[in-house]
């Protein structure tokens, strides 16, 4: 395929696997909606045209068909730095996108149209393997990729007058980070008193509870999922007062106390690998900021991260501001450096078992930990 046209009507007759042979300009967004590959011999670019503004490429299931993955292998998707109101990629609930040896770059999000994020938006479930990069994205929350809040799908007997026989079925929001790179992108959120943060390279958001009201007072539970296995976070910022230089964990865990709920609302970052690096806050959380979420590191590295304000790492850092739960079990987190805390900034709650937490800076207090806590335990 070697124009738009042909790409279009390769998508239109579904064909299974679309070899593109030259750069094309995108004029309207490229929409699929069945099981497919699209490839590149020579890193063949999708490239925006300097009028439109929407999304590049748009993952999304039809109502009633079955949940559809795409594989995204060889190709070059740029925003060219041009201004535009959506992510480069947006993909959909029930769906997922797989990202081998691609490049997502340049995409300059001003936060204006529907959905956030510099590179990606995923409402369904991404999957980044080696070889792929993410890079020189603008957004005002995940200038890199965006884990934007999850849906539920609300069923009920409607004519029961209780509402008894309520059923929620959420979307799970997960991004699997096996290898490759997020790297010089850019959040612009910058609300110094914000527990939403900004997420340079990622954020993750999960969803409020007056969207999925449940008057049967069922227990249900809404979650939104990173877990970062290998490859490289680094040299993200955010801008100004901005919490997430690499990472953003923005108000996840939301414990409800409304009469006609129970429930629980989580983020889960889970880091068993990989690397989160150089990473700059204008605010909080040079490495990681996470509220009210849960965050566990198993492995890898949290390094050279900076944050003006607390947290270098997790560290600059970790900016754990009323973190539900913050569990290390290996790993490292060293060499990051804030005002206060440079590894680690406040949490309530804490369980440090194993791994390596050392040679970070703080210039007023706290070189490792700044721990204003109701709970903390260290085994090791």
């Amino acid at each position: 395929m070697s124009t738009e046209t042909e790409l279009h009507e390769a998508l239109d007759h579904r064909y299974p696997i679309i070899l593109l042979g030259a750069d094309i300009e995108v004029n309207e967004v490229i929409l699929v909606h069945y099981d497919c590959t699209i490839t590149s011999l020579s890193e063949a670019r999708l490239y925006r045209s300097p009028d439109y503004t929407s999304v590049l490429l748009s993952l999304e299931m039809f109502e009633d068909e079955d949940p559809i993955s795409m594989t995204l292998d060889g190709i070059v998707v740029d925003g060219m730095k041009i201004q535009a109101q959506e992510p480069a990629l947006f993909v959909g609930e029930n769906t997922t996108l797989h990202l081998r040896n691609t490049t997502i770059r340049d995409n300059y999000n001003d936060g204006t149209g529907s959905e956030d994020g510099g590179g990606i938006c995923n409402r369904g479930t991404l999957n980044l393997y080696e070889g792929t990069s993410i890079t020189g994205n603008r957004a005002v929350r995940g200038g890199g990729v965006m884990n934007p809040e999850p849906h539920g799908e609300k069923i009920y007997d409607d004519s029961h007058p209780l509402h008894l026989h309520d059923i929620y079925v959420p979307y799970w929001n997960v991004f699997n980070m096996y290898g490759g790179e997020i790297t010089c992108n850019e959040a612009s959120f910058s609300q110094a008193n914000s527990s939403e943060g900004a997420g340079g390279g990622v954020f993750v958001e999960t969803a409020s509870y007056q969207t999925h009201y449940n008057p049967a007072h069922y227990r249900v539970f809404i979650y939104a999922v990173f877990n970062l296995f290998g490859g490289k976070i680094s040299n993200n910022s955010t801008e100004a007062d901005g919490h997430g230089g690499g990472v953003s964990l923005g108000w996840g865990y939301q414990a409800v106390t409304d009469e006609n709920w129970l429930g629980e609302i989580h983020i889960c970052f889970t880091m068993e690998g990989g690397e989160i690096s150089n990473n700059y806050a204008g605010g909080s959380g040079g490495g990681v900021w996470t509220s009210h979420s849960a965050f566990v590191m198993e492995g890898g590295a949290i390094t050279r991260n900076f944050a003006e304000d607390s947290g270098g790492g997790i560290a600059g850092g970790i900016y754990a501001a009323e973190a539900k739960v913050f569990k290390m079990t290996g790993g490292e987190i060293s060499l990051n450096a804030a005002r206060e805390g440079g590894g680690i900034g406040p949490t309530i709650s804490g369980f440090f078992l194993a791994g390596t937490i050392c040679d970070n800076l703080a210039y007023e207090r706290a070189d490792d930990f700044e721990i204003r806590t109701l709970h903390l335990t260290l085994m090791n």
